[in-house]
Order: C-alpha cells, then sequence, then structure tokens
C-alpha cells in the first residue's frame, strides 16, 4: 500500500503536468500529489498505532510549528484571515508532511531500493524527452523533460542531481562506464536547456564530487590523485568551452553553435544580468541581485510590521486554487521583478521571522546529509549519500540565491524530502545500532 502511493506521488508529479498541457486531463488532477501525500502521512501514523510504536518522531517540527504561527500572526495583521492563509502554506507544508511520512514508515530496504529504482528510471527517461524536444525547438529553455514546467526551473537541478548520484555509484559503488556515460547525458540535458547558471553550477559540482567523494570518502591524497583533479578541470573547461559555443547569450556572437569563446564576455555579462532592472518594467528587479535588493526594500521601507511578519500569506504565490485577493500595489515592484528567489518569496509573504525560521531547514538538511556520508559504509548507501550532499548543498544555493523550486514545486521537492528522509531513516539506524553495540 505504501509502496504505492510513492510511486503515485513520483509518477504524478513528473507527468501530471505534461498531461494537464497535452490537455488530457484538467489542472486539479495534478492536486492528487498532495491527497496522496496526506494519505501516506495518515497511514504512516495508522501503521505506527496498529504496530505498538510508541515513539514517532517528529524532526524539525519547531521550525514548521514556528513558521505556522508567523504565518497566522501575518494574516491577522494584513488582514488576510482567509483562504489566503491555506493558499500561503500549502506549498510550504505539503511535502513537510511527506517527510514526516517517511520518516515514520517502516520501510525496508528492499522497498527503499525499489522507490530509487522508479526515480533512477524516471531521472533516465528525461534524457529522450529532452532530446526528442530539442529536435523540434533547438537550444531552448523549452527543451525539457516529461514534467510541464517551462521556463527551466528545474533544468538546472535535474542534471546536478542526477551526477551526484551517478558520481556516487560509480566512486563507492561499481566503477561501471554506464555511470559517466549517463552523466554525459545530463550534461547535454543542461546545455540544450540554456540554463546559463549551469555555466557556473557544473564546476562547483564537478569539484564537489571530487573533493567530498575522493579526498573525504576514499581518503585519497590529492597528491597521489593528481590525475582525477586533471580529468575533472578537462571534463569543467570543455563543459565551459561548449556552453559557451551553444548558448547565445553566452558568446559575444550572440551565436547558437560555433560562438567565440570568451571568459570575459560570460563573467561582464552574468554581472549586468544580475544587476539589470526588468525589460520595460520600470523599477522592477530583471536579475537576481537587483530582485533581492527590490525585496528587502519593500519590507524595509514599509513599517516594522511589514519587515517582521511580511505582507501576509498568498500575496505573491501563485496558486491552482482560484482566489478573488487584492493586490498590494506596494508589492508591484516585486511581483513585477524576473529572478525572485525562495529567501525573497519568504521575506515578502512572511518577513524577516518566516524567513528565519524556513531558511535553517535547508541547512539542516545540508549539514545531516554530511554527517550521513561520513559515518556511512555500506557501499550503496554511501554511494545515495554522496548524492544527497550535492542535493543538500544545491538547494541551500536555491533557496538563498536562485530561484523558489525549494518552496514552491511539484516535481523536484517531493524527491528532494524523500531524499532527506532516507538519510535521516540511514542516521536513525545507524544511531540504534551504535546503541546496541554499547550495550553489548
Amino acid at each position: 500500500m505504501a509502496l504505492i502511493i510513492i510511486y503515485a506521488i513520483f509518477i504524478i508529479a513528473f507527468f501530471g503536468n505534461l498531461l494537464v498541457e497535452t490537455g488530457l486531463i484538467p489542472p486539479e488532477v495534478t492536486l492528487a500529489t498532495e491527497f496522496s501525500t496526506y494519505l501516506l502521512f495518515c497511514f504512516s501514523f495508522f501503521q505506527n498505532a496498529i504496530s505498538g510504536r510508541s515513539r514517532l518522531s517528529f524532526h524539525l517540527v519547531s521550525l514548521y510549528a514556528g513558521f505556522a504561527v508567523v504565518a497566522l500572526a501575518s494574516a491577522i495583521l494584513n488582514h488576510r484571515l482567509d483562504i489566503s492563509l491555506i493558499i500561503g502554506l500549502r506549498p510550504i507544508l505539503r511535502f513537510y508532511i511527506l517527510y514526516l511520512a517517511l520518516i515514520n514508515l517502516p520501510l525496508s530496504e528492499r522497498q527503499s531500493k525499489k522507490i530509487n529504482i522508479l526515480l533512477f528510471a524516471i531521472f533516465i527517461l528525461q534524457l529522450p524527452v529532452s532530446f526528442t524536444r530539442f529536435l523540434a525547438l533547438g537550444i531552448s529553455e523549452n527543451t525539457i523533460g516529461t514534467y510541464g514546467n517551462h521556463g527551466g526551473g528545474l533544468t538546472p537541478i535535474i542534471p546536478i542531481v542526477a551526477i551526484g548520484y551517478l558520481a556516487g555509484f560509480y566512486i563507492f559503488w561499481k566503477k561501471k562506464l554506464i555511470y559517466p556515460i549517463i552523466g554525459l547525458g545530463f550534461i547535454a540535458f543542461g546545455i540544450l536547456g540554456e540554463k546559463r547558471v549551469l555555466f557556473f553550477l557544473f564546476p562547483v559540482a564537478f569539484m564537489a564530487i571530487y573533493y567530498i567523494g575522493y579526498i573525504k570518502g576514499k581518503k585519497v591524497s590529492p597528491a597521489k590523485f593528481i590525475g582525477a583533479a586533471v580529468l575533472v578541470l578537462t571534463i569543467t573547461i570543455s563543459v565551459q568551452i561548449l556552453m559557451m559555443m551553444n548558448i547565445r547569450t553566452l558568446n559575444p556572437d550572440q551565436k547558437t553553435g560555433g560562438g567565440r569563446i570568451d571568459y570575459g564576455y560570460v563573467l561582464d555579462y552574468a554581472k549586468k544580468y544580475e544587476t539589470s532592472e526588468y525589460y520595460g518594467r520600470k523599477g522592477s528587479g530583471g536579475g537576481r541581485a537587483s530582485t533581492t535588493l527590490i525585496a528587502m526594500n519593500t519590507v524595509l521601507n514599509n513599517g516594522v510590521g511589514h519587515l517582521f511578519f511580511g505582507f501576509g500569506p498568498g500575496t505573491v504565490v501563485s496558486s491552482i486554487i482560484k482566489t478573488n485577493a487584492r493586490i498590494d500595489k506596494r508589492l508591484l515592484p516585486y511581483t513585477n521583478s524576473y529572478g525572485k528567489t525562495g529567501l525573497t518569496y519568504i521575506l515578502v509573504e512572511y518577513g524577516l521571522f518566516g524567513a528565519l525560521l524556513l531558511g535553517p531547514v535547508y541547512l539542516i538538511f545540508m549539514v545531516k546529509s554530511y554527517q550521513w556520508f561520513k559515518t556511512e559504509t555500506d557501499p550503496y548507501w554511501k554511494s545515495l549519500a554522496l548524492g544527497n550532499v550535492i542535493f543538500a548543498g544545491l538547494y541551500v544555493f536555491l533557496f538563498f540565491t536562485y530561484n523558489r523550486m525549494p518552496v514552491n514545486d511539484d516535481t523536484m521537492l517531493p524527491v528532494y524530502f524523500y531524499a532527506m528522509a532516507m538519510m535521516y531513516s540511514r542516521l536513525n539506524k545507524q544511531g540504534r545500532s551504535m546503541q546496541k553495540i554499547g550495550e553489548k
């Protein structure tokens, strides 16, 4: 029963919006992901009740409960104590509930591995789908996988996450050639999806994998493993050159294919892009830096109440639930901006208190993922632990500086919370094993 529900959550997450896009199902059907999450939560706690397990885990509940209190206070202060509160809290709490369900669900290793195989298959399927779209659209932000999230918000996430886990399996499980080959496929996935940020993210990810996987994980001296370092550097430069040649905004010729290689141009473009004003929208941000500054000024310049509690739940979040909520004109410079991050979204809706409560969640997951990596001894789970470190580190970057996917996303967010639940469960299992050894 539990496996079927978990399968349904991931299948709907990756294919639901595509079916909506093609007109096969109405948009409301995608809410089945959330209903499945709540059903799994009830099933998990019911199963624990009938099995007589007395101690349940509510990891991070103090942060999320505190956030809910801040959201309620924000709704009261901003006169939005209506459906707006549900609309605002829904994207933030729904997959944390999935996390609670999973860490309290007594999944066996065999069941967990079945789920991992499903996710592996779903990730692999993104490659041929993306290539098929490339044949029709060329290099474009709309050259994506099976999900229906256009605009490329997921394009920088999927390749980095996939490469992290593939590298883990290559380093700690089996040195099969298939893993780097598939990894090259995901590098191509990112380039075909025209995500400029990968020009900077790929090198960081490659170096993190090399350092954490080989230096820390394998305990290999950098001097003795100089060949791997040279290989990583070669791959990094090669990928960047490919991106400069084939993504028109990364070369001075503005060409797709055959553009000039100019690192200075890329750095200058990135600086101007991130601090720009949005085209045709005076006073709005066109990049992450300018939009973050607008968000900060918005809460700073409108009184202490808005600074600490924001402008209220549901003021900037989009929802499948239709409302006639009013638009606060003070928020227009921010809502009309491009480059909103998870941090700015939380800051504007829930203020400084909300950001201080939700931001640490991603940092805690990153620290605990690295803790799992350091203590895991089983090669299979060690492979996944390396992937988790990359996954968690990426989401820290995304939340604080890049986009809203760590907060408001239907596709990768359930995978993220599943991965973090897997980490938490393995750490707990290790703790219990150590306790038994101590008792002997």
